[in-house]
């Protein structure tokens, strides 16, 4: 069974059906709200250990608990072609409802659409999140010298995984995409720690880590310095990505957080990181230091520093990676 041209109208109850009966009950009123949105396209639309149901659900619950907010409820938009099986529409569907119910948030909306045949590269997704901000937020903290840096997963496997897929290269069943939500894993890490010990949180979007610890060097006029052998790479993503021409310091991943945390609290955090099944790999990368230079350095293997810059070091993305 396929969708057709005029299942428009008709396709939100069909969709409601295949991930069950829509919420009757309101949500309860909440004080201090906060909202994270995002429209998604990725080729191909289903890959590895996921799909595009799974990625929306995740980068923007992601993106709601990075900005220091507590995720409650999701709303998922698809744009459909027409032609798409049933079979493939339930298992987006399932799928953003099974990365829900891992994130603990309840999807409170569905609303669809079915386009013609070849305008929505199969389907596109738009999700937006809601939940509470904690107290205090996260992000209102800027990075002090003496922060040290941690990731809460190695990097580069979001990008290797789906250009395996894409170009039926085999290694996705090596590389897994890395795509999780996060939200629990960063409630765990905050309770862990007195407030105020994590200054930032941030995920590597496009532009990657690169562009997270720019942003950071310009933000507070500081100079961070990291450490390319404290970098988690796994070997496969790091010879992959070295055959593909990708630098994981420069990929989008969608299963990783870099957090800024103060140096007496960093111990507790990488231990609370690697409590979880999807922070086992977290590392301390290195530090904000209190030379007055926006700038980024990265200690090689050598011993060599170099700057890091987002101009002629910043290998952009393939087209079409998210």
């Amino acid at each position: 069974m396929t969708l057709d041209d005029d299942a428009y109208g008709s396709f939100g109850g069909l969709a409601w059906e295949l991930l069950g009966e829509p919420p009757v009950a309101e949500p309860a009123p909440v004080t201090d709200p906060a909202v994270a949105s995002g429209s998604y396209a990725v080729d191909p639309p289903f890959f590895g250990d996921g799909d595009i149901g799974r990625l929306a659900v995740c980068a923007t619950v992601n993106d709601l608990a990075a900005a220091g907010a507590e995720p409650r409820w999701i709303t998922l938009s698809l744009t459909v072609e027409a032609g798409m099986p049933i079979a493939l529409l339930r298992r987006v569907l399932l799928s953003a409802q099974d990365a829900a119910r891992e994130a603990e948030v309840e999807v409170r909306g569905l609303e669809t659409r079915v386009v013609r045949a070849g305008d929505a590269n199969r389907l596109f997704a738009h999700t937006t999140a809601l939940g509470t901000m904690r107290q205090p937020p996260v992000r209102a903290q800027a990075a002090t010298p003496g922060d040290l840096l941690l990731l809460s997963s190695s990097l580069g496997g979001w990008a290797v995984h789906l250009l395996s897929v894409r170009e039926g290269l085999g290694l996705e069943n090596l590389v897994p995409s890395g795509c999780h939500p996060l939200n629990t894993m960063l409630r765990d890490v905050l309770g862990s720690v007195a407030p105020g010990a994590v200054r930032q949180v941030h995920r590597l979007a496009r532009g990657g880590l690169a562009r997270v610890l720019r942003r950071q060097a310009t933000a507070g006029g500081r100079t961070v310095r990291i450490t390319e052998e404290a970098l988690p790479i796994q070997h496969e993503v790091g010879s992959a990505a070295e055959l593909l021409g990708l630098d994981p310091l420069h990929t989008t991943d969608e299963g990783c957080l870099c957090l800024s945390v103060s140096a007496d609290a960093a111990d507790v955090v990488r231990d609370a990181l690697r409590a979880h099944p999807y922070g086992q790999d977290a590392a301390v990368i290195g530090e904000v230091t209190d030379a007055v230079a926006p700038v980024v350095l990265l200690v090689e293997r050598s011993g060599r520093a170099r700057r890091l810059d987002l101009g002629a070091d910043l290998r952009p993305e393939p087209a079409r990676l998210r």
